[in-house]
């Protein structure tokens, strides 16, 4: 079993007075102003297991997650980091727990139009080769 959790998110500048650059949009035939901010998100991906299943089927998940998160990811969004912990016994939920985290860059943007009105939202990750 995984456990997806968001541990962190920090937002700063992407470029001067958060502006991004434009974009062409074929349906109104007009340049369109972006306008954003960098967010570093920071989502937990712990692996839990029975006790009798032991350590060895959550190194088979954990295999698993790493091929996953090497992968080409949701669009738009590429992990920058991905580390994991040392597999320890959690007394509240009475199963094996093995930490993992995947650390991501996106952009949060807006689209305006000419007089200032914003159109479009959407977050959209950073591709760092």
């Amino acid at each position: 079993m995984a456990a997806v959790t968001l541990r962190a998110c920090q937002a700063g500048p992407a470029g001067f007075q958060s502006y991004l650059g434009e974009r062409y949009n074929q349906e109104t035939e007009q340049w369109e102003e972006i306008y954003g901010r960098k967010v570093r998100l920071t989502f937990g991906l712990d692996l839990y297991a029975l006790p009798q299943a032991g350590e060895a089927a959550l190194q088979t998940a954990l295999d698993i997650l790493t091929q996953a998160c090497a992968g080409a990811g949701p669009e738009g969004l590429a992990i920058q980091e991905f580390s994991s912990g040392e597999t320890a016994y959690d007394g509240d939920s009475r199963l094996l727990r093995k930490p993992a985290q995947a650390v991501c860059t996106a952009y949060l943007y807006a689209i305006t139009e000419a007089d200032g009105t914003f159109l479009d939202f959407e977050i959209r990750g950073e591709r760092i080769p």
